[in-house]
């Protein structure tokens, strides 16, 4: 008897098995979540509940926190037309095109340009390096998205390869002609040593799938920057969760603000050494896979180091319902202006002061500087309040380097000289204000704000799945999506409790208890 149910083993214990009979199994069956499939339930019949001492639930939250709408007009006057151009003959958000664009600039620019965000102390340099990401559902446009914007670093990619076969083709004659002056020199035919010649170094730009010790060799030939582009990045981020990728998962953190340092020691093939090198990162992300990550890595499931809070341009703009079918010549004009504002940073900036890694470094003109120096307190004093949640706090503290390199970033595409004015840096603030509003969205999964698990329970409750009375063990059980474990079905009953949608009642077993939950007769669908 020791497996039988506890109501019923009391029953049983007390002496008065004549209790028992099929009234009192089919009860016991119920309270632990049987449905007699006799019954043709509805939503409406299946509460069972009594509508006295009931309000009407209130609305459900949204899916997803609110984002900004980006407004074309902070951005650079080179790309705005072309931003425009290509969501609307794509038919994706203005999101997904910027921020792909912006990222891809970084990437160009790499650390040969930084800049220096406090007037008077050197020791703080920024570099347009940036990581980001986009947020969509399959069928979002993400793929033609990055194919679009990535086009000129493939073409700059293209041209330095043809100059360096080159540099080759130059290298193996001068080696050949080095090797007979070796021997010429040693016969005593030359006097002074030859000197020997130095062999280009292949260059590269992007970067798609490769090992980080691979990608540590490309970056040693290339440590002025380059772009790791992923058109899934969900697979990377859990690839450098996994356990044996500690070093891939240091190399990657290390790399992230373009002035890494990192040595590769290998058994037998010697020690690769990166100094001041920059590396970018951009990709695309789905909706479940982002936010399941989050998730993870804000329970302890996942390294909470500040990877994730690295990916400073990641949006997760809404995705229209309703879908324009555009088919027109592209915008020739806007594009061309595009590229030749993308072509022009690989030798912009040249009029700054040159540090020792050979990047040139620039500062705010006088009113950015008092402009850039309010913001920064303010953002300082947001960090040190108790107001924001450590995931967060850990994101926006990178602000500090991400506002003025957006300024540097917006000042070479508009082509300007000299110190970064007010302008760009008005037009920088302006976007990290959209960009927080999407970090928000990214991090409201972690903390269960996005409404989604109560969604997915309203559901349920009115297709009639759930009847009065059920568990939250009859909930999580069922594996249904996003209610999947205890926690997040926990979450889910939690908010329909605090909106009306459900009560709670303690039930006596003789044991322990449990709490059941009975279901708001007035609920409709919203």
């Amino acid at each position: 008897m020791t497996n039988m149910p506890l109501t019923l083993s009391k029953k049983w214990d007390g002496f008065t098995p004549t209790g028992i009979n099929y009234l009192f199994v089919f009860a016991e069956a119920q309270r632990r979540g049987w449905v007699n499939p006799a019954k043709n339930y509805t939503a409406a019949q299946s509460t069972q509940v009594d509508k006295e001492g009931w309000a009407k639930p209130q609305p459900l939250p949204n899916t997803l926190r609110k984002v900004k709408a980006l407004d074309v007009n902070c951005l650079p006057s080179t790309i705005r037309a072309a931003v425009s151009d290509i969501a609307e003959r794509l038919s994706c958000p203005v999101d997904y095109v910027a921020t792909s664009l912006l990222v891809g600039a970084g990437a160009i620019v790499g650390n040969r340009v930084g800049i220096l965000p406090k007037q008077h102390d050197d020791t703080w340099k920024a570099y347009p390096a940036l990581w980001g990401g986009i947020v969509g559902p399959p069928g979002s446009m993400k793929t033609p998205v990055q194919q679009e914007t990535m086009k000129t670093l493939y073409h700059i990619e293209e041209q330095e390869s043809i100059a360096y076969a080159s540099a080759v083709a130059t290298y193996q004659a001068a080696k050949k002609q080095y090797e007979k002056d070796i021997v010429a020199y040693k016969a005593g035919k030359l006097t002074a040593i030859p000197a020997e010649p130095v062999e280009p170094q292949k260059p590269r730009l992007i970067v798609n799938d490769t090992t980080y010790q691979a990608l540590g060799e490309i970056l040693a030939a290339n440590p002025k920057g380059v772009l790791v582009h992923g058109d899934e990045l969900s697979g990377l981020l859990h690839s450098l969760d996994t356990s044996g990728q500690e070093a891939a998962r240091g190399f990657y953190l290390s790399a992230w603000g373009g002035s890494g340092n990192y040595t590769f020691d290998r058994i037998g093939r010697g020690s690769i050494r990166l100094k001041h090198y920059a590396m970018s990162v951009f990709g695309g992300f789905q909706p479940d896979k982002i936010k399941h990550y989050v998730q993870m890595a804000q329970s302890g499931s996942s390294q909470n180091d500040g990877l994730l809070q690295r990916f400073q341009l990641l949006v997760w703009p809404d995705i229209g319902e309703k879908y324009n079918l555009v088919d027109r010549s592209p915008d020739q004009a806007a594009l061309g202006a595009m590229n030749s504002a993308m072509l022009n940073l690989r030798s912009a900036g040249k009029s700054g002061q040159l540090n020792k890694h050979g990047s040139y470094l620039l500062h705010f003109d006088a009113q950015a500087q008092v402009g850039f120096n309010a913001w920064y307190v303010i953002n300082e004093e947001l960090l040190r309040s108790k107001d924001i949640a450590p995931a967060e706090q850990g994101h926006f503290s990178k602000y500090r380097s991400l506002v003025p390199s957006l300024a540097l970033l917006f000042h070479l595409l508009e082509g300007h000289d000299d110190a970064v004015c007010h302008d760009c840096l008005t037009g920088a603030l302006k976007f990290a204000v959209y960009l927080k509003s999407h970090a928000q969205r990214v991090y409201g999964a972690v903390h269960s704000l996005d409404g989604t698990g109560a969604q997915a329970l309203v559901g349920k409750l009115l297709k009639g799945e759930l009847l009065s009375g059920f568990t939250l063990r009859s909930v999580y059980m069922k594996g249904w999506r996003d209610l999947s474990d205890q926690k997040k079905a926990q979450q889910a009953i939690e908010q329909l409790l605090e909106l009306g949608w459900l009560k709670e009642r303690a039930v006596e077993t003789g044991g322990r208890g449990k709490i059941e939950y009975d279901i708001n007769p007035y609920i409709t669908k919203q």
